[in-house]
Parts: C-alpha cells; sequence; structure tokens
C-alpha cells in the first residue's frame, strides 16, 4: 500500500516498502520489464529512494532474492537434515515447502521469472538452489544406502522433489478454473501438501522398483 503523503517513513519503513512493491513486480513482470519508477510509484517513495537504500535496480534485485530465499533454503535444509528416516524427511521437507509457499507465494514466480530470463542466474538463486538440491541429494543417497530408497541419480531425485509444490503454487489459477481445486483454502492446501508429500514418497521408495 502506498505511504500517505502526510505520514514521514523512516528510512526502514521505505526500505521495507520498496522491498514488497519490487518483489511483487518482479514476480509478475519480471526484472527487465520491472522499472524503478513503477516501484517507487508503488511503494510511495521517492525515485531517489531505490538508490539511495539499495545502491541500484540490480541490488535490490538481489536484496528482494536473498530475502525470499533465505527462509526457503535455512526451512528445507533443516528438514532434511534431521534425525528422521529419509523418506520421512523427504515428507517432512514437502510440508516445509507448503508453509513457505503459503508465507511466500511470490517465490515461485520470482524463480520462473529468471528461469525464463536468458542470462545467467542471479548468485543468490544459484546459491540456495546449490544448498537445497546438495542437502536433498544427500538425504536419497542415505535412503539408498539403508534401502528404503530405490536406485537411480540423487541430484535428479532432488530436483523432482523441489519441483512439485513449485508446480501446484504457479498452476493455482488454472487448478481452480478446470478442477475447483482452491489452492488458497486451508483445508485444501492440507489435502495438496499431503497428497504431495505421499506421491514424492512413493516415487522414491525401493517399493516402487
Amino acid at each position: 500500500m502506498p505511504i500517505s503523503s502526510d505520514s514521514t517513513p523512516t528510512d526502514a519503513t521505505t526500505r521495507a516498502a520498496l522491498m514488497r512493491a519490487a518483489r511483487r513486480l518482479f514476480a509478475h513482470q519480471g526484472y527487465d520489464a520491472t522499472s524503478v519508477r513503477q516501484i517507487t510509484r508503488e511503494a510511495g517513495a521517492n525515485l531517489g529512494a531505490v538508490t539511495y537504500h539499495f545502491g541500484s535496480k540490480q541490488a535490490l534485485y538481489h536484496a528482494v532474492l536473498e530475502d525470499a530465499l533465505a527462509p526457503f533454503a535455512s526451512g528445507i535444509l533443516a528438514a532434511a537434515c534431521s534425525a528422521r528416516p529419509p523418506l520421512e524427511r523427504a515428507a517432512d521437507v514437502v510440508g516445509v515447502y507448503f508453509e513457505l509457499l503459503a508465507r511466500m507465494p511470490d517465490l515461485p514466480f520470482l524463480l520462473i521469472q529468471e528461469m525464463m530470463a536468458r542470462r545467467e542466474a542471479p548468485t543468490p538463486i544459484t546459491n540456495a538452489l546449490r544448498q537445497v538440491s546438495g542437502a536433498l541429494g544427500d538425504l536419497v543417497r542415505e535412503g539408498q544406502e539403508d534401502g528404503t530408497i530405490r536406485g537411480g541419480d540423487p541430484l535428479l531425485f532432488a530436483l523432482s522433489i523441489i519441483a512439485q509444490p513449485v508446480h501446484l503454487s504457479i498452476a493455482a489459477k488454472v487448478l481452480a478454473q478446470v478442477a475447483g481445486v482452491d489452492t488458497h483454502d486451508p483445508e485444501t492446501r492440507e489435502r495438496l501438501r499431503a497428497h504431495t508429500a505421499a506421491f514424492v514418497q512413493a516415487g522414491l521408495s525401493r517399493r516402487a522398483e
């Protein structure tokens, strides 16, 4: 929401408003199609605010990505590296993923926009995905060693785990129109979480061979 003209925002509130506006615009328009003027207008800030608070549009973009990806990476790593059996941890990862996407619905769109861009992915994305895919790959290897997870490339399994919740989030509008599935409804989201966790476990399980 734009800051009213009769208020006196602090540096912290202006910075937060710029982050919120930039995250929404970058997620739905992409980096290249989003201008500094659009960001400052939506944030209710003056045109020089991005330079003052971040130094550049690119630095703001990296700050937005780091802010979105830090809880994503830490949450997934905590679930993937717990002491529970590998297949249970895989289900836990899906659960954490659903919780994060409910709190940060722009995250999958930020990732998709960047995947569609014809340039190298920025460091915040590559670092987070390396951490997450590495931890999930280790989880899969551990399950393969103890006989609970079937044979196959651990990295490809890891990428498949990551993709499931993201796909459902991105397809939310189509799911509602075609199948009447409201992904914003808490009960429906819980059913989707349980289904996706069971689907991932079934796909990984050695019994699937």
